[in-house]
């Protein structure tokens, strides 16, 4: 590689750095009032202007509306995905962490290439890709974390409900009691329920909100069951009776196909795995093996945009809808 090439990699690299820094910083020490003023207005019901009684069946309770742009439904659903993570992470720091730790591991990635004599830009391209991707899959592995402790705190949760309706409690006496008795993530959602009803939302609106949040379908029955109940009347225990037995027939149906499906989870892996590992290891005991490969940056590129292909393939082969 040459000296500008170099030089250029550096200052991109240090460039990005220190604006990823900057706006980190900024994002932590001023943007706190802004914050909070916005979840003030999520309270009192200020920046949704679709929490009215107005029933809304078999949607999804925070649906977009037609006329938002494409732009801020990708925006929505972004945050969304934050908040449920349970990681207090907010879009700029994602943004910026990314694109810190991106930089950060291409320096590194040029400095271990520049000392064993690899190949720089393709190890570079792929230590800002690396980078990039950490923070974004930690969320994702959050989210998807906590989404199924909240499914498996369900039926306990909808048990605890029926029985406080069926000796005479009100449901706002029912959802505090699930909010002390229930352990996190669940249980505080619930309380969050009740907080949105302290600022004067209906214990209808808030449970909507609830399943628009969680974006559980067993929660958005719920809380449909429960505006139908509140202008109707109707049997709620009996459903609720119901509803908690088919989440633990689902459940137990999660787990035996998890049981049933180890081994070729675990071949997928395997397949996905070991082509990088016997690369690794080639460039390591048997470097002019390689050296084409590493010296080719089209060839580079095309390798392991096959493999990301293919790792693509073999998740949606081996993924299981239940």
């Amino acid at each position: 590689m040459t000296h500008p090439q170099l030089q250029i990699i550096i200052f991109i690299s240090s460039t990005l750095l220190i604006l990823a820094l900057e706006s980190l910083i900024y994002e932590l020490f001023y943007r706190y009032r802004q914050r909070v003023a916005q979840r003030l207005n999520d309270d009192l019901g200020l920046s949704d202007t679709r929490a009215t009684d107005q029933v809304q069946l078999f949607r999804s309770v925070g649906s977009v509306n037609e006329t938002v742009s494409l732009r801020e439904r990708w925006q929505q659903s972004l945050v969304r995905l934050l908040e449920q993570s349970g990681t207090q992470i907010t879009i700029p720091q994602l943004v910026y962490g990314s694109l810190g730790l991106a930089c950060l591991m291409g320096v590194i990635m040029f400095g271990v290439s520049h000392i064993l004599h690899w190949p720089i830009v393709g190890f570079v391209v792929a230590g800002w890709i690396a980078g990039g991707l950490v923070i974004p899959a930690f969320v994702w592995m959050r989210y998807q974390s906590r989404r199924g402790k909240i499914y498996r705190q369900l039926p306990y949760t909808l048990e605890l409900i029926n029985r406080s309706v069926r000796s005479g409690q009100t449901m706002p006496a029912a959802f505090q009691m699930v909010a002390n008795e229930v352990e996190a993530p669940l249980g505080e959602e619930f309380a969050y329920c009740i907080d949105q009803q302290h600022m004067g939302l209906s214990i209808e609106v808030a449970a909507r909100s609830l399943a628009s949040r969680t974006e559980i379908v067993e929660l958005q029955i719920f809380a449909v069951a429960l505006t139908i109940h509140a202008r109707t009347g109707g049997s709620l225990a009996d459903l609720l009776d119901n509803l908690s037995d088919t989440v633990r027939r689902r459940l137990k149906l999660q787990m035996k196909v998890q049981a049933l499906t180890a081994e070729g989870r675990l071949q997928a892996t395997t397949l996905v795995l070991l082509p990088i590992v016997s690369l690794i290891g080639l460039a390591i005991l048997n470097r002019p093996y390689v050296s084409t490969l590493f010296e080719t940056p089209s060839l580079l590129a095309l390798a392991a945009g096959a493999q990301c292909l293919g790792g693509v393939w073999i998740y949606y082969t081996t993924r299981i809808s239940y």
